[in-house]
C-alpha cells in the first residue's frame, strides 16, 4: 500500500477537522476498486511523528477497510487505531506522548454511550 508525504496537504485538510485539530494523516480506500488503498501524511510531520501517524493509519487500513465488513462507530475505530499505534510506537523505543493518551482518552469516553450495543457482542 503506498503511503504518500508529499504533495499531498492539500487533500487532507479537506478532510473534516477533529476535535484535536486538522488530522496528521488518512487512509483513503476507494470504493469503486476496494483494491486501491493508500496511506496520506502531511509534509510537515516530524519524523516521529510521521512514524506514530503510520502506525495509527496502518491499523485503520488492517482493522476498518471495506473488505473488514464491520460498521463500528468512529469511537470505536479510533480508539483501535491510536492503541495500536501507541503500542507499536512504545515497542520501538519511540516515546507516543501525551498527545496520544489524551486521543485515547477523548475516543474512549465516547464508548460509555455503546455500552449495551450490538458492538460489544461477540467482539
Amino acid at each position: 500500500m503506498p503511503v504518500i508525504d508529499q504533495g499531498v496537504d492539500e487533500q487532507i485538510a479537506k478532510r473534516p477537522m477533529t476535535w484535536q485539530g486538522q488530522a496528521k494523516g488518512a487512509f483513503v480506500q476507494s470504493k469503486t476498486n476496494k483494491d486501491e488503498k493508500y496511506i496520506l501524511l502531511r509534509s510537515d510531520l516530524t519524523p516521529t511523528d510521521k512514524i506514530h501517524t503510520l502506525a495509527h493509519e496502518i491499523a485503520h487500513a488492517q482493522l476498518h477497510s471495506l473488505q473488514s465488513q464491520n460498521n463500528w462507530p468512529t469511537a470505536i475505530k479510533e480508539t483501535q487505531a491510536e492503541l495500536s499505534s501507541y503500542v507499536i510506537t512504545k515497542n520501538l523505543g519511540i516515546e507516543p506522548g501525551e498527545k496520544s493518551v489524551d486521543y485515547i482518552a477523548g475516543w474512549s469516553k465516547n464508548l460509555k454511550a455503546l455500552g449495551g450495543s450490538k458492538y460489544w457482542k461477540n467482539h
